[in-house]
């Protein structure tokens, strides 16, 4: 799903490149700051499947009492969505900003990914496949 982000993101800005809307410079940047966004809210999203908050993250797990996973998840994405809003942090990561669509594919990986994690870990594919279930 990454790979699909990066390959989308890329294609997308190297158009407007083509088109003379952004400098070809950006090209490579913006498609790497679309795949580290979508890795960093993807593996935040992992914490709500692993500690699930509501029978909907509750594939694998119980739901847990404990509500310090999901504050920290929230925190953590809240986090690297001001890192991505202030520049002087963005450019301390080296992270390009990113434009309202390319943020859409970002966000629509994530949600593919989290679907995808859903039916995964709900079919229990990996415990048939390897024979342990």
């Amino acid at each position: 799903m990454g790979l699909l982000v990066a390959t989308s993101v890329l294609l997308l800005v190297d158009a407007d490149a083509e088109a003379g809307l952004v400098p070809l410079t950006d090209v490579e940047p913006a498609a790497r700051t679309a795949v580290t966004a979508f890795l960093i809210y993807v593996g935040v999203l992992v914490l709500l499947f692993v500690e699930p908050p509501n029978r909907l993250f509750a594939v694998i797990e119980p739901v847990t009492p404990d509500r310090r996973p999901t504050y920290l998840a929230l925190i953590l994405a809240l986090g690297f969505t001001a890192v991505m809003l202030v520049p002087p942090f963005r450019d301390f990561f080296s992270l390009h900003a990113l434009s309202l669509r390319d943020i859409g594919v970002v966000l629509a990986g994530v949600a593919a990914g989290a679907v995808l994690v859903w039916i995964v870990w709900r079919g229990r594919f990996v415990d048939r496949f390897l024979g342990t279930m």
